[in-house]
């Protein structure tokens, strides 16, 4: 009895029970959840597509674990979340149950048909809704966010919004004020690993108009542009210099036509000049 209790309780704490099965990294589409079976092959059969053989396969216990994360992450049973109404059809918002979580909501393709269903049905008839259902989602705060600093740097502090604070006592939980923008976007940044290393040696281009006749072959002519006529562009205002540059030729050469008037335009690019035609 004992062990049965416990059994239960562990169901109940995780929210999943058992589907007492194996699954092979070949049977899933979820490329998080390929790379996990693939970490865990300790069985020698797929119960899903019958491939044999030593390490062939994981515990879909192991999967169901990330799986159950993942969904309680963003999603809690709605009895926890919504006001609950019988003359009303119920729950008063939106909610899901993990079919239509898993097919409608989500969108995501897990993997096999057969393990999907072992899944729905490991959920024991769970109901979902958005956890925090009342106040705004993380992305849903960082966009209404970003759409507010855009606002104050555009139209009423430019260079000082690092000071900006709004008097808000009914803010958002996850929203950001303008001041503290930069500084989390770069959290996000680094969070993503969008962050990159490249090698000494690594190629960058930057184009730069100039007349015909002349040709720039020099890195302090093809470098960042002085002070005195460094203009407003997208990350500058007038009179901060900032290096644009790219990755291959073409989008240089694009990036500096951008907004062009005159028919002909020459450049110089990596210390070649050239000369062609704008496009209209």
């Amino acid at each position: 009895m004992g062990l049965a209790k416990r059994m239960l309780e562990e169901i109940w704490e995780r929210g999943w029970e058992s589907i007492g099965k194996s699954i092979c990294p070949n049977c899933l589409e979820n490329a998080a959840l390929k790379n996990l079976a693939e970490e865990n092959l300790d069985a020698d059969e797929c119960d899903y597509c019958g491939r044999t053989g030593e390490g062939v396969a994981t515990d879909t216990d192991v999967v169901m674990t990330r799986i159950g994360e993942s969904f309680h992450s963003e999603y809690r049973d709605p009895v926890h979340e919504l006001p609950y109404d019988s003359g009303e059809g119920g729950y008063q918002g939106e909610w899901f149950d993990t079919y239509d979580l898993v097919y409608e909501e989500l969108g995501e393709d897990i993997g096999h048909e057969e393990f999907i269903q072992d899944m729905i049905l490991a959920f024991n008839g769970n109901g979902w809704c958005q956890r925090d259902y009342f106040t705004l989602r993380g992305d849903q705060a960082l966009s209404f966010s970003w759409e507010r600093f855009a606002e104050v740097v555009k139209h009423e502090s430019r260079y000082l919004f690092l000071e900006h604070r709004d008097d808000d006592e009914y803010r958002e939980q996850h929203e950001v004020e303008p001041a503290d923008m930069l500084r989390r976007l770069g959290e996000l940044v680094i969070e993503a690993g969008l962050i990159r290393e490249f090698e000494p040696g690594a190629t960058i281009y930057r184009a730069r108009h100039h007349t015909l006749g002349i040709a720039y072959t020099r890195a302090a002519e093809l470098g960042t542009a002085p002070r005195e006529v460094s203009f407003a562009n997208r990350m500058s205002p007038a009179g901060i210099p900032l290096f644009y540059g790219a990755f291959d030729a073409d989008t240089a050469v694009r990036e500096a036509w951008a907004g062009a008037l005159h028919p002909v335009a020459s450049w110089s690019l990596s210390g070649a000049s050239r000369t062609a035609p704008l496009s209209p």
